[in-house]
């Protein structure tokens, strides 16, 4: 079944994968914390990554090109267990990643 996910249209990913962690909320006064748990990106992000309040225009860029890489983008509270199923075969963090490198990494 999880192969499927690999031969899969990157539309359908969202639909069937769902990572275990948390929509990113911002409270009034507050400076968010955000981890992104993708792949290093040359020039524009590096694994794990912390960014306050938002993250950086080419970075954007990428996961409007890569919607589902927006799962591996977790706020700081999240960011052990997503990086526990980010390198654990099977999960949804781990499929993503790895969809990701195959279809996306270098065309960038």
């Amino acid at each position: 079944m999880i192969e499927n996910f690999m031969n899969e249209p990157v539309e359908t990913i969202d639909e069937k994968v769902k990572p275990v962690s948390k929509k990113i909320k911002k409270k009034d006064n507050e400076n968010v914390k955000t981890v992104y748990c993708g792949p290093t990106i040359r020039n524009v992000a590096k694994q794990y990554a912390v960014f306050i309040n938002g993250v950086p225009e080419e970075l954007k860029n990428v996961m409007d090109k890569y919607p589902y890489l927006k799962n591996l983008m977790v706020s700081i509270d999240d960011f052990p267990v997503t990086r526990a199923a980010v390198e654990t075969k099977g999960t949804p963090e781990n499929i993503i990643f790895n969809k990701f490198l195959k279809e996306g990494y270098y065309g960038i």
